[in-house]
């Protein structure tokens, strides 16, 4: 049987219109793109505290500004777009695409330098009393940002997982070691934000900053999550497209799952198993598996193999023809032999 898995596309990522900014913009462009978006979502603007949406913004748009401002990285990704940077493809030039790192604060951390990569807009800021207000509190020393990585086997059940920073003192170089836990439900959003309020650094004169811990998800083999729904991407030859076939898939909860296909499969068609999605957040029904299709066709045919296609399909072929759609005085026919 030729079944391909694989991670669905169906969420293609447009890095250049996260950012922004053209395909053919140049670097600074990029960079002058994401930090507009970087101060716009950045958490530490009051109206983004534990936004979901705000943070996911922020995160695809750190994601796009780390692979677009690499030149390797963004060769493969002009050539093949996001499945390339994800399957390992090169650029045009041979080049090779660097590992994401998962850490959109990292990402920010590096481009405005320092140990607050966001202090840069305080100074900006300055005289500004409403846009002042707008990025943070200035009697509270800076929270703490960073991201708590979990599976979607991790999500399907709900898990706990542990934190370890490094929180800085008032005095010279004073720290101390701190451990938080985190318990996740099962179902819980992308960018969902455990907030832990007093616990972060001190600075003289401030009162203590928060440690702010936000959920994001670890890529995965076969699955990728939308909402409370489970997308794949099945690639099959033509033949199957045609006969039908029978499919084994993994859940997350460590069954097998059996589908039988009986349809005939169209490029972009999709089957829907119900209830085998991810639990909602809170209460409510599980969200759906969903299956997407793609047909894998072959890339040249030789004569004999054409003549018994031309054969097979002789009876519906008057038919075919009827139901496509041609502009006026367009007429299909055979090649000349």
């Amino acid at each position: 049987m030729s079944v391909v898995f694989g991670q669905t596309d169906v969420t293609s990522r447009d890095f250049y219109s996260e950012l922004g900014v053209a395909r053919t913009g140049e670097p600074r462009e990029i960079a002058r793109g994401y930090r507009e978006l970087a101060v716009r979502f950045h958490p530490d603007r009051r109206e983004n505290n534990n936004s979901n949406d705000a943070f996911v913004k922020f995160q695809e748009g750190s994601e796009a500004y780390f692979y677009l401002s690499d030149p390797g990285s963004k060769s493969v990704y002009d050539r093949y777009g996001y499945y390339g940077l994800k399957k390992g493809l090169l650029g045009a030039q041979g080049q090779s695409a660097r590992e994401y790192h998962n850490d959109p604060f990292r990402v920010c951390h590096e481009f405005f330098g320092g140990d607050q990569p966001f202090k840069a807009l305080w100074e900006e800021a300055k005289g500004d009393n409403r846009r002042k207000s707008s990025i943070g509190n200035e009697d509270k020393a800076a929270p703490h940002h960073s991201t708590v990585a979990v599976t979607l086997e991790e999500l399907m059940s709900g898990c706990e997982k542990q934190y370890r920073m490094t929180r800085k003192l008032v005095g010279a170089s004073k720290t101390e070691t701190r451990l938080f836990r985190v318990r996740i439900a099962a179902g819980t959003p992308t960018g969902t934000c455990y907030r832990f309020s007093g616990q972060g650094h001190e600075e003289t004169g401030k009162s203590a900053g928060d440690v702010c811990l936000y959920l994001v998800e670890k890529p995965h083999p076969v699955f990728e999550r939308i909402g409370k729904d489970l997308h794949l991407h099945i690639n099959v030859s033509l033949l199957l497209a045609f006969s039908g076939f029978a499919i084994s898939l993994p859940t997350l909860d460590g069954r097998q799952l059996s589908v039988n296909v009986i349809n005939l499969v169209k490029p972009g068609s999709t089957k829907t198993i119900k209830g085998e999605g991810l639990p909602a957040s809170g209460n409510g029904a599980k969200g759906d598996m969903i299956i997407n299709f793609s047909i894998r066709w072959p890339n040249s045919v030789n004569a004999d193999e054409l003549s018994h296609i031309k054969s097979a399909l002789k009876n519906s072929h008057n038919k075919w023809i009827e139901k496509m759609e041609l502009p006026p005085s367009v007429v299909v026919q055979d090649l000349p032999r």
